[in-house]
């Protein structure tokens, strides 16, 4: 029988016969063999420390690539660790100038080398890079049309709304001009003085508009023209200013009064509707350009309300050619008689809020 020599003096069981013997101790314990090295079967992981087999190319535990040469090492004794009053024991991480792919804390990145991952970049930034400056071609495209739509939408809505103007449909014409600006009101933007001015046309038509159609409906975000004293301190400061300034004002007035005269004039001896619209329409226009010279105040008149309502009844008188225009250029000629004696009367004329 044979037995490690460690086991003298101790009672083991025989292989062969299951019976107990005595391993003798001392000179008649017999002839000691030298056991033969062992072929081993295992090695060490470079990252966690911990025993693979020796042919793993793959760490079973932290799965680290193993690219060492396969060499078995002394594992590593376990190191006391203190832990809330326990002693618990852990493997030393075994550390090394050994290189390591893959595993849990690996990437496809890491795994590149210094050139592959230089061209990942260039290559990511160059893909950013063609998709920004594509943004950037497809909102100018867009943005391009838009103004273009809005130039086409705005122009398309002066001339549109000069004609319903002379034929006397202020209320269509107010709500295109509306309609023009919210589309276009963009065009401020583009710094062309031609955008700003197609912008400017609109806005002092439908202000304008305000006053001759019946029920205006201000755009959200805008305050309506007409003008109203908050106290009696704004109302004295109002009439002061508009007594400075009423020479000017009266010329202006007379010349919107007798634009509009004449156009009377022309339809009643020429008998000729056409003749009539084209000089309603220099009417229409001299009243426009008025109004936007004149100040809040001005046109809070008692002047400017009688000499608008003219321009409404001549408007009618065209709408209503082929029907009773007589009365409304009668009346349109009334109210302009009354407009021209009251601004060469200043005292006559007052805020309508007074």
């Amino acid at each position: 029988m044979v037995a490690d020599s460690d086991k003298a003096g101790s009672v083991v069981r025989c292989p062969n016969c299951s019976r107990s013997l005595k391993v003798p101790t001392g000179k008649g314990r017999g002839k000691e063999i030298v056991s033969a090295p062992t072929v081993p079967t295992t090695r060490l992981c470079q990252r966690c420390g911990r025993n693979v087999p020796i042919d793993a190319q793959q760490c079973p535990h932290c799965k680290a690539i193993l690219m060492d040469d396969g060499t078995v090492r002394e594992p590593a004794k376990a190191v006391p660790v203190a832990t809330g009053g326990a002693t618990q024991s852990r493997i030393p991480r075994v550390t090394g100038t050994t290189i390591l792919y893959g595993g849990v804390r690996g990437s496809w990145f890491s795994r590149l080398s210094s050139g592959g991952k230089t061209g990942v970049i260039l290559s990511i930034f160059g893909v950013l890079l063609i998709s920004g400056i594509a943004a950037l071609v497809l909102h100018a495209s867009w943005r391009n049309e838009r103004l273009n739509d809005g130039r086409i939408k705005a122009e398309n809505a002066v001339k549109e709304g000069k004609t319903l103007e002379v034929q006397g449909k202020f209320q269509e014409a107010y709500d295109l001009y509306i309609s023009a600006l919210d589309y276009a009101k963009f065009l401020n933007e583009t710094g062309l003085e031609s955008d700003r001015d197609l912008v400017t046309r609109l806005e002092s038509r439908s202000q304008t508009l305000q006053y001759v159609v019946a029920e205006p409906t201000v755009p959200e975000g805008q305050q309506s023209v007409v003008w109203r004293a908050k106290n009696q301190q704004e109302l004295d400061k109002a009439l002061s200013d508009i007594r400075a300034q009423y020479p000017t004002y009266r010329q202006w007035v007379l010349g919107v009064a007798g634009a509009c005269m004449d156009s009377i004039d022309v339809a009643r001896t020429s008998k000729n509707r056409l003749n009539f619209e084209a000089k309603l329409a220099q009417a229409i226009e001299s009243y426009i350009q008025f109004t936007g010279k004149a100040t809040p105040q001005q046109r809070a008149t008692y002047s400017f309300d009688v000499l608008s309502q003219a321009v409404r009844e001549l408007a009618a008188a065209n709408r209503n050619w082929d029907k009773d225009h007589e009365t409304y250029l009668n009346t349109a000629e009334a109210r302009l008689k009354a407009v021209r004696e009251m601004v060469e009367r200043p005292g006559r004329d007052t805020l309508r809020s007074s």
